[in-house]
């Protein structure tokens, strides 16, 4: 992922949607997905590992290996995301401030709106992360 501060500015992938898995993604953000409680450590129980580690660590693995089969373009390709995405970009409200009026008064700028990336295109900006939501 590649940024750029101020106004206008936001996020781009640094590849095309398509060759990024959603393990990828994950992994990238520091986030595991490691489903046992020793995170891998064998350690679960004491300095043992616990009855169902092996369990844990197979859904583990089954998880890893089907994240990875799901690239990024894929994922925003689905009509779910596709529904999600709209009715978020809906509930962003814009602000402008009060136009100046009178003779000789400067039109007031408006910021454009951040394009949204599409399948395959590494190139296109994302709008800045918004935080609180989900």
């Amino acid at each position: 992922v590649q940024s750029a501060r101020g106004p206008g500015g936001g996020y781009r992938l640094g590849r095309v949607a398509g060759a990024i898995s959603i393990a990828e993604v994950i992994r990238s953000v520091d986030e595991g997905l490691d489903a046992t409680r020793c995170k891998g450590l064998k350690n679960c129980q004491g300095s043992e590992r616990c009855l169902t580690h092996d369990l844990w660590e197979d859904l583990s693995r089954r998880i890893e290996e089907f994240l990875s089969d799901i690239t990024l373009g894929e994922l925003v390709a689905t009509q779910s995301v596709r529904s999600v995405s709209a009715r978020q970009d809906a509930r962003v409200i814009r602000f402008q401030p009060p136009r100046a009026t009178g003779p000789g008064a400067a039109p007031t700028p408006t910021l454009p709106r951040p394009q949204k990336a599409r399948t395959g295109e590494g190139d296109r900006w994302f709008p800045p992360l918004r935080s609180g939501g989900g």
